[in-house]
Formats: C-alpha cells, structure tokens, sequence
C-alpha cells in the first residue's frame, strides 16, 4: 500500500488524518518509513498546516516531535501554519509553533 497515494485534491492519507484529527491514524501513518511529512497539497499545504489550521494541537506536537516537519513553510498563499492556527484562536497550537 502507497502511503503517500494523492487523491484528486493532492491530499495524502497524512494530510486527511491531520486535517480531521485522526490522531490514531496519525501515530499509524508516522510508523511507516515510506511517508512523506512535507508533501503538498494542490494548495501547497502540508500535513502540519492541515493540523495546525484546524486546531489539533495533538496532531501538531505528534508531527513536530517526529521530526523531518518545516512547520514555518508556507502554502501558496503565503501563510504558514502558525498564522492559519492563529488566525482561528487556535492559541496551543499558536504556542508549540512559536
């Protein structure tokens, strides 16, 4: 099984179970040797800007504490995960990407 199939939106399995706060699916995924924490989306964001996004302050020290995570790269946009997370109140995740 390809860990890092992309759907049609360029969305890994990784990016979905951040984004939805599968933190168990998460921990599966981080296990593998063949997943790729970087990969973009169609949006150019990755994985830790879908957790941090979104509020899922768990899924944000799990990626960062795994390492190999650029948490200061931004999407095409030009936001960075920091910035998303702010903007929504999401102050914990604010505070582990500061």
């Amino acid at each position: 099984v390809n860990a890092d199939m992309l759907d049609k939106k360029g969305r890994t399995p990784l990016s979905w179970a951040a984004a939805k706060g599968r933190e168990a699916v998460v921990r599966l995924l981080l296990e593998r040797q063949d997943v790729n924490l970087g990969e973009l989306d169609r949006r150019g964001q990755t994985p830790v800007l879908w957790a941090a996004a979104r509020g899922h302050e768990a899924i944000v020290k799990l990626l960062l504490d795994h390492g190999g995570v650029d948490p200061d790269r931004p999407d095409f946009k030009g936001y960075r995960p920091l910035e998303y997370a702010a903007a929504n109140g999401y102050f914990g995740v604010v505070w582990l990407l500061e």
